[in-house]
């Protein structure tokens, strides 16, 4: 109180603060600067971390719920029912199966060969499934088949090359140590070995 009988701003200041805190704080509390200053810091967190966790609280109900988005071979098969691959990939199925590596063994059961491009990405829209190709032939097809107005597409490309670049031996067709090379070959692909080469290259030209 003042001499007059009035409260002071601090007091007033205190009891809209308790009233908000549901707490009688007037008559408690010293009325020193320092009170004053530690109800306010206490208020302002208060307001900063309650509008934060609010934003965080709306967001994460309004948002949709987006579909899991494996960008590696590993996310792939634990991510889907199907892999879809053109008539060309009986190869490729082939290849993966006999892998020593037990997740492309895994992809390589899932593989389905017979799918044309634009029907393996129209199903990995509405399905559980992925579309299995050359980078650069799903890029253009998801470019000119599956590409808004404004240049958003729902289909993308993961990260990992799945379907490795031609790769062959200069040797005899029938060598008797041609199961070996191929063994090779596997290896290197599957680390992205010749990938990883070619853009050391293309950076140093």
């Amino acid at each position: 109180m003042s001499q007059y009988g009035q409260l002071s701003t601090g007091a007033v200041i205190m009891e809209v603060l308790g009233s908000l805190l549901g707490q009688g704080l007037y008559g408690r509390l010293s009325t020193r600067r320092s009170n004053h200053m530690l109800v306010a810091t206490w208020m302002i967190f208060g307001v900063v971390v309650g509008a934060g966790y609010r934003g965080s609280l709306i967001a994460s109900l309004t948002l949709p719920r987006q579909p899991p988005r494996p960008e590696t071979v590993e996310e792939l098969v634990t991510a889907v029912e199907r892999a879809t691959i053109g008539s060309f990939g009986t190869s490729y199925k082939g290849f993966f199966m006999e892998s020593d590596n037990s997740i492309y063994q895994d992809l390589g059961r899932l593989v389905h060969v017979g799918t044309n491009i634009t029907k393996g990405l129209t199903d990995a829209l509405t399905m559980k499934r992925a579309h299995v190709g050359g980078r650069q032939y799903v890029e253009l097809s998801v470019a000119k088949y599956f590409t808004r107005i404004d240049g958003t597409s729902p289909i993308y490309n993961g990260r990992q090359d799945i379907i490795p670049s031609t790769t062959a031996w200069p040797i005899p067709h029938d060598a008797p140590y041609k199961p070996v090379f191929d063994k090779i070959i596997m290896t290197i692909t599957e680390v992205s070995c010749k990938k990883k080469t070619v853009k050391m290259i293309m950076l140093k030209e």
